[in-house]
Protein backbone atom coordinates (compact mmCIF):
# COMPACT_ATOMS: atom_id res chain seq x y z
CA UNK A 1 0.00 0.00 0.00
CA UNK A 2 1.57 3.32 -1.05
CA UNK A 3 2.09 5.53 1.62
CA UNK A 4 1.96 9.51 1.62
CA UNK A 5 3.10 10.86 4.66
CA UNK A 6 3.22 14.26 5.44
CA UNK A 7 5.77 16.28 6.79
CA UNK A 8 5.73 16.47 10.69
CA UNK A 9 8.43 17.10 13.42
CA UNK A 10 10.80 14.91 13.60
CA UNK A 11 11.90 11.91 11.63
CA UNK A 12 11.87 9.83 15.01
CA UNK A 13 8.14 9.77 14.89
CA UNK A 14 7.78 9.54 11.33
CA UNK A 15 9.10 6.38 11.12
CA UNK A 16 7.35 5.62 14.12
CA UNK A 17 4.62 6.43 12.71
CA UNK A 18 5.17 4.08 9.43
CA UNK A 19 6.40 1.17 11.83
CA UNK A 20 2.74 1.17 13.51
CA UNK A 21 1.09 1.51 10.17
CA UNK A 22 3.07 -1.27 8.48
CA UNK A 23 2.64 -3.84 11.68
CA UNK A 24 -1.36 -2.56 11.31
CA UNK A 25 -1.30 -3.97 7.81
CA UNK A 26 0.87 -7.40 8.76
CA UNK A 27 -1.78 -8.10 11.06
CA UNK A 28 -4.92 -7.73 8.23
CA UNK A 29 -3.23 -9.60 5.82
CA UNK A 30 -3.21 -12.23 8.82
CA UNK A 31 -6.70 -11.46 9.49
CA UNK A 32 -6.08 -10.87 12.85
CA UNK A 33 -8.19 -7.19 12.56
CA UNK A 34 -7.87 -6.89 16.44
CA UNK A 35 -4.62 -6.55 16.40
CA UNK A 36 -4.73 -4.07 13.26
CA UNK A 37 -7.26 -1.67 15.21
CA UNK A 38 -4.72 -1.37 18.03
CA UNK A 39 -2.19 0.09 15.58
CA UNK A 40 -4.07 1.78 13.43
CA UNK A 41 -7.04 3.43 15.65
CA UNK A 42 -4.22 5.53 17.29
CA UNK A 43 -2.63 7.00 14.20
CA UNK A 44 -6.00 8.08 12.69
CA UNK A 45 -6.07 9.78 15.56
CA UNK A 46 -3.34 11.56 14.90
CA UNK A 47 -4.46 12.49 11.70
CA UNK A 48 -2.91 9.41 9.60
CA UNK A 49 -5.02 9.41 6.59
CA UNK A 50 -4.03 5.44 5.86
CA UNK A 51 -5.06 4.40 8.93
CA UNK A 52 -8.78 6.47 9.03
CA UNK A 53 -9.21 4.59 5.40
CA UNK A 54 -8.69 1.07 6.66
CA UNK A 55 -10.79 2.08 9.51
CA UNK A 56 -13.38 2.44 7.65
CA UNK A 57 -13.13 -0.80 5.84
CA UNK A 58 -12.71 -2.72 9.13
CA UNK A 59 -15.68 -0.56 10.44
CA UNK A 60 -18.16 -1.11 7.21
CA UNK A 61 -17.16 -4.94 6.60
CA UNK A 62 -17.16 -5.54 10.12
CA UNK A 63 -13.96 -6.81 10.91
CA UNK A 64 -12.49 -6.99 13.58
CA UNK A 65 -14.98 -4.53 15.17
CA UNK A 66 -19.10 -4.50 15.55
CA UNK A 67 -20.29 -3.57 12.06
CA UNK A 68 -20.98 0.26 12.24
CA UNK A 69 -21.63 1.95 8.97
CA UNK A 70 -21.85 5.60 10.32
CA UNK A 71 -18.38 4.85 12.16
CA UNK A 72 -16.80 3.62 8.17
CA UNK A 73 -18.69 7.27 7.47
CA UNK A 74 -16.83 8.96 10.17
CA UNK A 75 -13.11 7.75 9.30
CA UNK A 76 -13.96 7.32 5.60
CA UNK A 77 -14.84 11.57 6.08
CA UNK A 78 -11.99 12.30 7.91
CA UNK A 79 -9.42 10.77 5.22
CA UNK A 80 -11.29 12.29 1.99
CA UNK A 81 -11.31 15.60 3.62
CA UNK A 82 -7.32 15.46 3.12
CA UNK A 83 -7.62 14.24 -0.09
CA UNK A 84 -7.39 10.73 -0.32
CA UNK A 85 -9.30 9.67 -3.67
CA UNK A 86 -10.33 6.05 -2.20
CA UNK A 87 -11.58 7.32 1.01
CA UNK A 88 -13.67 10.02 -1.63
CA UNK A 89 -15.25 7.31 -3.80
CA UNK A 90 -16.38 5.34 -0.46
CA UNK A 91 -17.98 8.35 0.68
CA UNK A 92 -19.55 9.47 -2.51
CA UNK A 93 -20.81 5.65 -2.27
CA UNK A 94 -21.71 5.81 1.62
CA UNK A 95 -24.22 8.95 0.77
CA UNK A 96 -25.29 7.31 -3.00
CA UNK A 97 -26.81 4.61 -0.75
CA UNK A 98 -27.77 5.54 2.17
CA UNK A 99 -25.18 3.61 4.33
CA UNK A 100 -24.81 5.23 7.99
CA UNK A 101 -25.74 8.68 6.82
CA UNK A 102 -28.68 9.64 4.71
CA UNK A 103 -29.18 9.20 1.66
CA UNK A 104 -27.79 12.61 -0.32
CA UNK A 105 -27.25 12.33 -4.32
CA UNK A 106 -25.82 15.86 -3.91
CA UNK A 107 -23.51 14.64 -1.37
CA UNK A 108 -22.81 11.76 -3.53
CA UNK A 109 -21.94 13.70 -6.57
CA UNK A 110 -19.48 16.21 -4.67
CA UNK A 111 -17.33 13.25 -3.35
CA UNK A 112 -17.11 10.80 -6.72
CA UNK A 113 -16.15 14.27 -7.99
CA UNK A 114 -13.43 14.93 -5.90
CA UNK A 115 -12.26 10.99 -6.29
CA UNK A 116 -13.05 11.12 -10.56
CA UNK A 117 -10.53 14.56 -10.57
CA UNK A 118 -8.00 13.08 -9.14
CA UNK A 119 -8.20 10.12 -12.08
CA UNK A 120 -10.42 7.07 -9.29
CA UNK A 121 -11.77 5.16 -12.37
CA UNK A 122 -14.93 3.65 -10.11
CA UNK A 123 -15.31 7.62 -9.42
CA UNK A 124 -15.26 8.85 -13.21
CA UNK A 125 -17.86 5.89 -14.19
CA UNK A 126 -20.37 6.41 -11.07
CA UNK A 127 -19.98 10.57 -11.95
CA UNK A 128 -20.59 9.37 -15.75
CA UNK A 129 -23.87 7.32 -14.23
CA UNK A 130 -24.75 10.63 -12.17
CA UNK A 131 -24.41 12.76 -14.96
CA UNK A 132 -26.54 10.24 -17.78
CA UNK A 133 -29.29 9.64 -15.40
CA UNK A 134 -29.75 13.32 -13.25
CA UNK A 135 -28.83 12.01 -10.34
CA UNK A 136 -27.37 14.61 -7.59
CA UNK A 137 -26.86 16.59 -10.82
CA UNK A 138 -29.14 18.33 -14.06
CA UNK A 139 -28.70 15.62 -16.79
CA UNK A 140 -25.84 16.37 -19.20
CA UNK A 141 -24.88 13.69 -21.64
CA UNK A 142 -22.25 15.05 -23.03
CA UNK A 143 -20.46 15.43 -19.53
CA UNK A 144 -21.68 11.32 -18.94
CA UNK A 145 -20.38 10.64 -22.35
CA UNK A 146 -16.65 12.52 -20.77
CA UNK A 147 -16.64 11.14 -17.72
CA UNK A 148 -17.87 7.32 -18.91
CA UNK A 149 -14.32 7.97 -21.63
CA UNK A 150 -12.22 8.70 -18.30
CA UNK A 151 -12.60 5.70 -16.83
CA UNK A 152 -12.72 3.40 -20.25
CA UNK A 153 -9.50 4.83 -21.17
CA UNK A 154 -8.48 3.25 -17.81
CA UNK A 155 -9.72 -0.06 -19.18
CA UNK A 156 -12.87 0.10 -16.57
CA UNK A 157 -14.86 -2.72 -18.56
CA UNK A 158 -18.34 -1.04 -17.34
CA UNK A 159 -17.42 2.35 -18.33
CA UNK A 160 -16.45 0.26 -22.29
CA UNK A 161 -19.49 -0.77 -22.07
CA UNK A 162 -21.44 2.21 -21.34
CA UNK A 163 -19.22 4.52 -23.62
CA UNK A 164 -20.17 1.82 -26.32
CA UNK A 165 -23.75 2.26 -25.81
CA UNK A 166 -23.67 5.87 -25.75
CA UNK A 167 -21.75 5.68 -29.19
CA UNK A 168 -24.16 3.19 -30.71
CA UNK A 169 -27.20 5.04 -29.68
CA UNK A 170 -25.87 8.65 -30.31
CA UNK A 171 -26.10 10.39 -27.27
CA UNK A 172 -23.72 12.83 -25.83
CA UNK A 173 -21.70 12.03 -28.86
CA UNK A 174 -22.36 11.36 -32.83
CA UNK A 175 -23.23 8.02 -33.71
CA UNK A 176 -21.34 5.63 -34.56
CA UNK A 177 -21.50 1.57 -34.38
CA UNK A 178 -17.95 0.57 -35.35
CA UNK A 179 -16.83 2.63 -32.48
CA UNK A 180 -19.38 1.17 -30.34
CA UNK A 181 -18.41 -1.90 -31.42
CA UNK A 182 -14.88 -1.98 -30.59
CA UNK A 183 -15.89 -0.45 -27.42
CA UNK A 184 -18.18 -3.27 -26.70
CA UNK A 185 -15.22 -5.83 -27.67
CA UNK A 186 -13.12 -3.86 -25.47
CA UNK A 187 -15.43 -4.36 -22.47
CA UNK A 188 -15.70 -8.03 -23.41
CA UNK A 189 -12.27 -8.36 -23.38
CA UNK A 190 -12.13 -7.57 -19.83
CA UNK A 191 -14.79 -10.10 -19.12
CA UNK A 192 -18.35 -8.05 -19.35
CA UNK A 193 -20.99 -10.41 -20.17
CA UNK A 194 -23.25 -7.54 -21.95
CA UNK A 195 -20.64 -6.19 -23.81
CA UNK A 196 -19.68 -9.58 -25.36
CA UNK A 197 -23.40 -9.64 -26.54
CA UNK A 198 -23.86 -6.11 -27.73
CA UNK A 199 -20.60 -7.04 -29.94
CA UNK A 200 -21.78 -10.28 -31.25
CA UNK A 201 -25.02 -7.85 -32.71
CA UNK A 202 -22.72 -5.37 -34.64
CA UNK A 203 -20.75 -7.96 -35.65
CA UNK A 204 -24.02 -9.68 -36.81
CA UNK A 205 -25.02 -6.64 -38.20
CA UNK A 206 -22.29 -6.18 -40.16
CA UNK A 207 -20.58 -3.51 -38.37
Amino acid sequence: MTRFLALIITLIFSSISFADFEKGLDCAQQQDFACALKEWKPLAAEGDMDAQYNLGIMYSNGEGVKQDKFAAFKYYKLAADQGYSKAQYNLGIVYDNGLGVKQDKFAAFKYYKLAADQGNDKAQYNLGGMYNNGEGVKQDKFAAFKYFKLAADQGYSKAQYNLGSMYNNGQGVKQDKFEAKRLYGLACNNRDAEGCDNYKLLNEAGY
